[in-house]
């Protein structure tokens, strides 16, 4: 007798609880230059837990000709593979979107007006204020008179009037080492 989902009750055969999740996420793509030099092609965005991620990185890993890991959901890639990774997550059922660095990453933010875009944390969405402090996982901003302490994981955020939106996930570093840092610019 074949079993049944916990999620939607039909058998498993029938069960949909992974094609609806596709359809919920947004997979991010964007490319960083690691050590070295190299360069590797990050997805993240895919949260569901209903989605196997290590099938798909094994799925991306093999369309793309590439090695690679999943750490915290996020699937890593060798090389620069956004365009062949963004064609293979449509594919599958996915949404995608590729991002592209900004210029801004690699200058003081200090002073700066930040605007929160998206988070993981909705209260923070909207939010805005100037950059008081920066560490390596947290951004402190002065939003309407009150101290404000971000975590750098949590949110995607621009800086100014700038329009190109940064994955706080992707500067979570140092802001001397970040400054010094070369991003793959698109």
């Amino acid at each position: 007798m074949a079993g049944i989902c916990n999620l939607c009750g039909l058998p498993n055969e029938l069960c949909i609880c992974q094609e609806i999740a596709k359809e919920q996420q947004k997979a991010i793509i964007s490319v960083v230059k690691r050590r070295y030099g190299k360069m590797v092609t990050m997805i993240e965005g895919i949260d569901d837990t209903a989605i196997d991620i290590s099938q798909l990185a094994k799925i991306l890993k093999s369309a793309c000709a590439s090695g690679g890991t999943v750490k915290d959901r996020i699937i890593e890639l060798q090389g620069d593979h956004k365009k062949r990774a963004s064609k293979v997550l449509e594919q599958n059922g996915y949404r995608a979107e590729v991002r592209e660095m900004s210029d801004v990453i690699n200058m003081p933010w200090i002073s700066r007006i930040l605007h929160v875009t998206e988070s993981s944390d909705i209260s923070l969405k909207g939010v805005s204020g100037m950059i008081l402090n920066e560490t390596k996982n947290t951004i402190l901003i002065d939003s309407k008179g009150k101290d404000l302490v971000l975590a750098k994981n949590v949110i995607h955020f621009t800086l100014d009037e700038d329009n190109k939106e940064i994955d706080g996930k992707i500067v979570s570093q140092r802001p001397e080492n970040r400054i010094n840092k070369k991003y793959r610019r698109n």
